[in-house]
């Protein structure tokens, strides 16, 4: 009985580790060609492989545009921390 719950518990962390990782998918190229430029709003947060959260896929795009390295989505929703707000608090005044 004790071999059997053991068995169990295994499984399902096994299972919760994989459902719950998603840095260990393989990084994605966005689809930029479908966006316009200026992007409409979307609620639709992504992680980037740089660690910053985005709006959404074209605001991603957006970004890639103006860089040198291009960003991958790392994966659907936010990423584990908010380096985006703190990239927005770090950011050069524009006067």
């Amino acid at each position: 009985m004790n071999s059997f719950m053991l068995q169990v518990l295994v499984v399902c962390l096994v299972s919760g580790l994989v459902f719950t990782a998603p840095s260990l998918k393989k990084p994605q190229v966005p689809l930029c060609s479908r966006y316009a430029d200026p992007c409409v709003y979307e609620d639709k947060p992504i992680c980037g492989t740089d660690g910053y959260t985005y709006s959404s896929e074209c605001v991603l795009c957006a970004e890639n545009r103006a860089r040198t390295v291009q960003s991958l989505i790392q994966h659907d929703g936010p990423c584990p921390f908010f380096p985006l707000q703190e990239r927005m608090m770090n950011k050069p005044n524009e006067h």
